[in-house]
């Protein structure tokens, strides 16, 4: 019983008794202990989760990669430096294996071709020849992308060894006396040093007799030929009549070409062709850059001074003489092609092109040239057994001729030059090099050699043809003694061929004077050498075997610093090779 109360404050009573039984009984959860779900779900979470890492650890320990609950923990307790560096790592990672995919993707295996029957290719192949079998290949003409091959290089102290001194009296009636070579060298006309040559007058003696001097002509004779002469001077001065020219034995009835040529104190270069009759140019279909003179060939054209015969004139003053000698010269390349013509360009020393430089001319890219005489109405018969000609005389048909009138050189020409020797230290040639190439379509494989024949023999065979001492070095890969070989101090002018089968191998004009105990050449004829690693005393060289017959010829070296326009040496034994003499 409640006691005695207001109405009012009964009803307060009554309602606050009520909601705290309703709190405590009817709508209250409950009992919060270790026993709810709340904490044993909490229990069983943080038990996993410590037994997780645990045996996650153990797994790390034996090798086995993180699990990615523990990479999540540990990547969100790193400082950001250690975050950075992990993505670098793993974006090299990526990089590489990109890389390496696209490789693998890439790649191809090479094919691979199987033939069902391969005898039957042997049966149908004409190149498939048994031991012993022979097969002429006389006609065969080499090919090669590029045009030229050096044959010939007159260079240093071997220049002269290549051609013969003429000593008889001038055919020009000059004030000339020709010394033989002899002489020559005693007087000091002739030398060569730093490999260059040097050839002059008397310039110290008064010579009422003619004035000393030199002729020499090549002991090898051309029928075609691309000749580059490297020259840093020319004689020059009033009375003097320097030329270098290509000239037949029969003259003129097998030409001549005068590629530089001129007299007194000239200084543009005259290039000027001389035959019988029957040989004329027209200058509308030359494309010569300098200016033509005279465009018939024959000495005894009607309507022209005799002997002049058709000739283009330089527009270059550094062409000749003074001019030229004050650029420290340049190269005057000749291109005489028998189905074509004759070409003659001239290159200052600062613009000589890199495929001359390099050993590898290609005319085709020289642009037109200074003299052009097309073979239109001209036979290249006309251009025969040709010499190649150095010469300085004095005064004579031409440079007497036109002393005063053109020149107004000093009093007479003879007595000039007879009495004024001070007035020619200028007159003297020096040359760098002069080198003959041929084209390759017109060189046949055999030469200048009997038939050729592709021999392929039996080791037996072999022994059977060849000396002991052959066999050993041809066929075993022995070496010969250094000093004791037949050719290491040759220097004839011919080729030198492969002492098995007589391919030819070598020619004189790639010849080296290295004093190394064995023959030794800077350049091969085209294709006749093959070149195959060899390792046999334990170091790696390159060997060169003749490309007919496989016989072993010796080694090549490449970089030892001799001045030839391929660096290398092929040394080669001298039993490998034997000489056939230029006829």
């Amino acid at each position: 019983m409640l006691p005695a109360l207001r109405p009012s404050c009964q009803r307060l009573v009554r309602s606050t008794i009520t909601q705290r039984r309703w709190a405590s009984t009817e709508h209250h959860g409950p009992e919060e202990n270790f026993s709810t779900n709340a904490w044993r779900n909490f229990l069983i979470v943080v038990v996993g989760a410590a037994v997780w890492y645990r045996v996650d650890q153990r797994w790390t320990d034996q090798g086995e990669e993180k699990h990615p609950f523990q990479r999540y923990i540990e990547y969100h307790m790193t400082n950001r430096e250690d975050k950075d560096r992990f993505a670098a790592e793993q974006l090299e990672k990526a990089e590489k294996m990109a890389d390496y995919r696209l490789v693998y993707q890439e790649a191809q295996r090479a094919p691979i071709h199987r033939m069902r029957y391969p005898e039957s290719f042997e049966r149908a192949s004409p190149r498939a020849l048994s031991a012993g079998a022979n097969s002429d290949v006389s006609q065969i003409q080499v090919s090669s992308a590029s045009a030229w091959t050096l044959t010939d290089t007159y260079q240093g102290n071997t220049f002269f060894d290549g051609f013969t001194f003429f000593t008889e009296n001038d055919p020009t009636h000059g004030t000339v006396k020709y010394v033989d070579r002899t002489t020559a060298q005693a007087s000091g006309l002739i030398y060569a040093q730093n490999n260059v040559v040097t050839m002059k007058a008397d310039a110290t003696n008064v010579t009422p007799n003619g004035r000393p001097s030199v002729r020499i002509s090549s002991n090898k004779t051309y029928n075609s030929g691309l000749f580059i002469l490297d020259l840093s001077h020319m004689p020059t001065g009033c009375g003097t009549w320097p030329a270098y020219w290509l000239v037949g034995g029969n003259w003129p009835n097998q030409g001549e070409i005068d590629i530089l040529e001129g007299v007194n104190t000239q200084i543009k270069n005259q290039v000027t062709l001389h035959t019988n009759a029957g040989c004329t140019m027209d200058p509308k279909t030359s494309h010569s850059t300098g200016k033509w003179l005279t465009n018939n060939c024959d000495i005894n054209a009607p309507g022209q001074p005799a002997n002049a015969g058709c000739s283009v004139e330089s527009t270059s003053g550094f062409s000749y003489g003074p001019g030229l000698n004050a650029i420290q010269g340049g190269v005057y390349a000749t291109q005489w092609k028998p189905d074509t013509g004759i070409q003659v360009w001239f290159f200052p020393r600062y613009r000589i092109p890199a495929d001359i430089t390099s050993g590898n001319p290609n005319p085709a890219s020289w642009g037109n040239a200074t003299a052009d005489f097309p073979f239109n109405n001209c036979s290249s018969n006309h251009f025969t057994n040709m010499a190649i000609t150095f010469d300085l005389t004095f005064c004579g048909d031409w440079a007497g001729a036109v002393y005063n009138s053109k020149f107004n050189c000093p009093g007479n020409c003879n007595d000039f030059v007879a009495n004024q020797p001070w007035a020619f230290s200028q007159a003297y040639w020096k040359i760098n090099s002069l080198k003959v190439y041929q084209s390759l379509t017109s060189i046949p494989l055999q030469r200048q050699f009997h038939k050729a024949i592709i021999t392929m023999k039996t080791e037996q065979e072999w022994q059977a043809i060849l000396t002991p001492e052959q066999f050993r070095i041809l066929r075993q890969k022995g070496t010969e003694m250094p000093g004791t070989g037949e050719y290491n101090n040759h220097f004839d002018q011919g080729v030198y061929a492969c002492a098995g089968c007589g391919a030819p191998l070598y020619t004189s004009g790639t010849k080296m004077n290295t004093q190394c105990g064995w023959p030794a050449f800077f350049d091969a004829v085209p294709g006749a050498v093959v070149r195959q690693e060899d390792s046999s005393l334990g170091r790696q060289r390159t060997e060169i075997l003749c490309a007919k017959c496989g016989g072993h010829l010796g080694h090549v070296f490449k970089g030892e610093g001799f001045p030839t326009p391929t660096d290398e040496r092929h040394c080669v034994n001298s039993i490998s090779i034997r000489f056939n003499k230029e006829q």
